[in-house]
């Protein structure tokens, strides 16, 4: 419960102060509950992943797995990124034609999510403590340092991407080519409070997706 609750500073640049156990903040998005703990915890990250490497009649090559992370810092729990990719030796095809200059052909695919998380302290709000004036007398309080966002999540990229590997004159010449999509979403922007609120200068929120793409071309040559 809150005890005592003031502001000190002067014009715009006041910041919220209170002498108190806690605070809670009504958003469009729900009660934000803030807490004074007597301890101190250290932010931690745990991942696990598995993968799987089948090959078939030594032309076929498939590679799958997935992983899971979680950061003591979100409320969001595990977050899962799965990755699925796959090539295809054509050349080793009794229709490939032996005749004329490609000597080897390898078709590739692949698909899979990465994820950014936050840094440290961005989705937790701390207080400090600072000696306010209320009532011409000097009280201990504490100071809001830093504003989190518990609502906060990792952000997530798929990228997808598609191409080729050939050889010339018995892989003397080889050229590589590949196309890629990549799209991120809940990008981690850090977006400034208006001094009126009566927080910190700014706060991390998902906001909005980043996409791009391109295409990149590889050539070798042994002489």
């Amino acid at each position: 419960m809150v005890s005592a609750l003031t502001k000190a500073g002067s014009g715009d640049s006041e910041k919220l102060v209170a002498t108190m156990e806690g605070m809670e903040f009504d958003t469009p998005k729900g009660r934000m509950v803030f807490r004074k703990e007597d301890h101190q915890a250290l932010q931690s990250m745990y991942h696990f992943k598995i993968k799987a490497d089948p090959a078939f009649a030594d032309k076929l090559f498939l590679s799958g797995s997935i992983r899971a992370d979680n950061n003591s810092g979100l409320a969001s729990g595990l977050a899962y990124f799965p990755q699925v990719n796959a090539s295809y030796v054509i050349s080793k095809e009794s229709f490939f034609p032996t005749a004329g200059h490609i000597s080897s052909l390898r078709l590739r695919a692949a698909v899979g999510q990465a994820g950014l998380r936050p840094g440290y302290g961005a989705a937790q709000t701390f207080f400090g403590a600072a000696p306010v004036q209320v009532g011409g007398t000097e009280t201990p309080a504490l100071v809001l340092s830093n504003t989190g966002n518990n609502f906060l999540k990792l952000e997530r990229t798929t990228e997808t991407e598609g191409g080729f590997d050939i050889g010339f004159l018995n892989d003397r010449i080889t050229a590589q080519y590949t196309a890629f999509h990549r799209n991120s979403k809940d990008a981690l922007i850090s977006v400034n409070l208006p001094p009126s609120a009566g927080l910190t200068g700014s706060v991390y929120q998902n906001l909005g997706a980043v996409t791009n793409g391109g295409n990149e071309f590889g050539l070798n040559a042994t002489v």
